[in-house]
């Protein structure tokens, strides 16, 4: 009887816990049910606001990227309208100083060659150190104020300075060393009293307080490669180097000024597929690529402007190239100062 009793307890109990449960799940349900939901109306409003907003932040999305195509076909330097008056003309003038107004600009000049009476072996000496291609001792030794007098005893005489083989008739033949005026050197092969062959040209920068030039950075102008009958013809390279610290920004050409072309020439002109390298003011390089039909570049087509004339050898992330960018008044007469025919 007694256990009959204990039984009992523990199914009242049982039970009391069942309807507790119960009774807490029925009390969050109806607290639940108690928390106002937004009208109908409200929804809708609220649906129609975000449409719009999207509408809008798409429409200025596509705004955004017609500007950034625009901008992207059109040339960077605009042409001067017809009507521009002649001192905004003079400005964008200006803006477009390029590197060849810097050299010296001059054409070829044949020249002849002159017998250089004091033999103190120093030609002999900047033979040696060039023909073992050390050219870093060159590059002193043509700066060196006793190597600058022979260059300078030559000025206005279309002549120049020999040391190397000959011919019997006296002429260049084989390998030798030229000195000729305004500090200009060639070393390499020759034919016929000609430069032919493979052969190096330097022209050094040498500046005085009076030289008008000396704020423009320019230490020297070198072409490397194959000549013909005088002037470069095949391939090679042509070369810049610049003192950073005084180039002037003002000074550049579209921001860059050329460090290296590398290709094929004509008679001293650009002729052919070239690979550009420009540099700013302060030693940053950017990679062109470029066709040329002595002296004059072929224009890239790129959307409705065929101004272009070289494209960037590397693309950008997105995989599009940027341009440079010349006036056709512009396009003529490219190659190396003072040995284009």
């Amino acid at each position: 009887m007694k256990e009959f009793k204990n039984l009992e307890v523990i199914i009242g109990f049982i039970i009391i816990v069942i309807l507790g449960v119960i009774a807490l799940f029925l009390l969050i349900r109806r607290e639940v049910k108690k928390e106002p939901s937004l009208p109908v109306e409200q929804v809708q409003m609220e649906e129609r606001a975000n449409d719009v907003a999207a509408k809008e932040e798409s429409s200025l999305v596509q705004e955004n990227e017609k500007k950034e195509e625009k901008v992207t076909k059109e040339p960077v330097l605009e042409k001067v309208s017809e009507a521009a008056n002649p001192q905004e003309e003079k400005k964008d003038e200006r803006k477009r100083y390029t590197l060849y107004s810097v050299l010296k600009e001059e054409k070829y000049q044949p020249k002849t060659m002159k017998q250089r009476t004091t033999e103190d072996g120093q030609m002999e000496e900047l033979y040696g150190y060039w023909d073992q291609y050390r050219l870093d001792a060159v590059a002193d030794l043509v700066r060196l104020e006793r190597i600058q007098k022979i260059s300078q005893e030559l000025e206005g005489s279309n002549k120049y300075y020999y040391y190397g083989s000959t011919d019997h008739l006296g002429r260049p033949l084989g390998k030798g060393l030229a000195i000729y005026e305004d500090n200009t050197f060639y070393f390499g092969e020759w034919k016929d009293g000609l430069r032919e062959g493979k052969g190096m040209w330097l022209q050094v920068a040498i500046y005085t307080e009076e030289n008008k030039n000396a704020n423009l950075g320019l230490i020297e102008h070198s072409y490397n490669g194959q000549w013909k009958k005088d002037l470069p013809n095949g391939e090679g390279q042509e070369h810049f180097s610049y003192d950073y610290e005084v180039l002037k920004e003002d000074y550049l050409s579209y921001g860059f000024c050329l460090a290296n072309v590398l290709g094929t020439f004509k008679d001293g002109y650009y002729d052919g597929e070239m690979y550009i390298m420009t540099v700013d003011e302060r030693g940053n390089t950017t990679d062109w690529l470029g066709n040329c039909a002595k002296g004059k570049w072929e224009p890239f087509m790129t959307g409705n402007t065929t101004d272009a004339v070289w494209e960037s050898y590397e693309k950008d992330e997105q995989g599009n190239s940027s341009y440079h960018y010349l006036y056709p008044k512009e396009n003529e007469g490219y190659g190396i100062y003072g040995l284009m025919k």
